[in-house]
């Protein structure tokens, strides 16, 4: 049915009803592309926050010895 439209689609085309718009057709490429980026800000605000938090550490020791103990618990 859109075979023909994806070829003619060189930019995306908006899509009204009762004059307002409600979609937007657009080459699957970039939709995909879209959806990657999108991902990508997702990505990293959840890396620039994990950096804000105060990290911290315990010797790997205890945190195996710990680990075993709930394994066997």
């Amino acid at each position: 049915m859109f075979s023909q439209m994806e070829a003619t689609l060189a930019k995306p085309e908006s899509v009204f009803r009762n004059g307002k718009p409600v979609s937007v057709l657009l080459r699957l490429q970039d939709y995909q592309e879209l959806l990657a980026r999108a991902e990508n800000i997702e990505d990293t605000a959840w890396l620039k926050k994990a950096r804000a938090k105060e990290k911290h550490y315990r010797p790997l020791e205890n945190y195996l010895a710990k680990r075993s103990a709930k394994r066997r618990a």
